[in-house]
């Protein structure tokens, strides 16, 4: 269904064509002849023949986009980036990682805009936030013994290699 993966759509091609096909149809060719000629159907060019009867030759125009509108509009995402940056303690969570899951409740809730977690990625991906992966530490952890281990006992455990002859190798 759709695209291609990887193929880009030429609009302005489609909009010379659609022009093309509305101008035929203005000669008073039948509405499957010029379907043949374009490589359309006739229900493509009756739909233009439509937006032309509905909203005026502008509307069969390409307006610089495709696709739907993006919910959450320019203002939006710039005023979502600055609350993530504060941190998600600041808005109410437990601990100081923002997950999808997270900033997709953010978002219900400050804008009234659903969005599955699963998809909010494609949002902070797109203002520039990257997955970080916190690195796991047990929560008894003892740091200031680790490095008295590593200074005196790590010493003495740790092993040097052999004196060997000039000829022998060791990997």
């Amino acid at each position: 269904m759709g695209n291609i993966a990887g193929v880009k759509r030429d609009f302005k091609g489609l909009e010379k064509r659609r022009l093309k096909g509305l101008k035929l149809r203005g000669e008073g060719i039948k509405r499957s002849e010029v379907a043949r000629r374009l490589g359309v159907t006739r229900h493509a060019v009756r739909q233009w023949e439509k937006q032309v009867e509905e909203g005026g030759e502008e509307s069969v125009l390409w307006n610089g986009r495709a696709g739907r509108l993006p919910r959450l509009t320019e203002s939006r995402v710039e005023e979502l980036t600055s609350m993530l940056i504060e941190g998600p303690m600041k808005h109410g969570f437990d601990t100081p990682i923002w997950t999808c899951r997270r900033v997709a409740k953010l978002i219900e809730k400050k804008f009234c805009i659903h969005y599955h977690p699963d998809h909010v990625w494609k949002i902070l991906r797109r203002i520039g936030f990257s997955v970080q992966k916190p690195i796991r530490r047990a929560k008894e952890r003892d740091e200031k013994a680790i490095s008295n281990w590593k200074k005196r006992r790590w010493l003495k455990v740790k092993k040097s290699p052999k004196r060997a002859k000039k000829d022998s190798f060791y990997r």
